[in-house]
């Protein structure tokens, strides 16, 4: 990242962006920003796997979260840094998990980072008509979180958020891996 970016208040890194989330987006979109992020359009890319095995294939595993990388673009430049390298050891277990029932859970696994948070956190997903985008609330009313499916398969769930903010704009990417 070149000096003038961070003299200026390059958002590079994700806790900056919480002011910003809190302002805008229900507690349950902030958690999910957090793990995940925000809005983005769908895909014009065509699949042939039918639906009802693109919600199985969401549906059977749980997921967990194996790359991280976090863009800005800012000033006519993409500054790309890599979250998961920066991640605690003890958010490596984290998981989500979907249900068939539009349930999904997200939950803190086997070693939680700070004991007095909640175990899970629960809510519900949808998918778009053409399986391109996946949405996720808290169920109550809350502003929804929509996220680019850019891969689904049995071992991976790949996707994209994008917070746009003025002409700048910060990209969470995403892969999980099935368990």
């Amino acid at each position: 990242m070149s000096r003038d970016l961070k003299e200026q208040g390059s958002l590079i890194h994700q806790p900056l962006l919480v002011p910003y989330l809190l302002e805008k987006l229900s507690p349950f979109a902030v958690y999910l920003a957090l793990l995940s992020g925000i809005n983005s359009c769908g895909s014009d890319r065509s699949d042939p796997t039918p639906a009802q095995d693109k919600v199985a294939l969401l549906t059977t595993k749980k997921w967990r979260v194996t790359a991280q990388l976090f863009s800005e673009v800012w000033g006519g430049q993409t500054l790309t840094h890599d979250d998961y390298a920066d991640l605690k050891p003890c958010a490596l277990d984290n998981f989500v998990q979907f249900t068939s029932d539009k349930a999904v859970v997200f939950d803190e696994g086997a070693t939680k980072c700070d004991p007095t948070t909640a175990q899970a956190v629960q809510g519900v997903w949808d998918f778009n008509r053409e399986y391109t985008t996946l949405t996720l609330s808290d169920g109550k009313g809350s502003m929804p979180v929509v996220y680019e499916v850019l891969e689904l398969s049995s071992t991976t769930l790949h996707w994209k958020i994008i917070l746009p903010q003025g002409t700048n704009q910060y990209i969470l990417d995403q892969t999980f891996t099935a368990f």
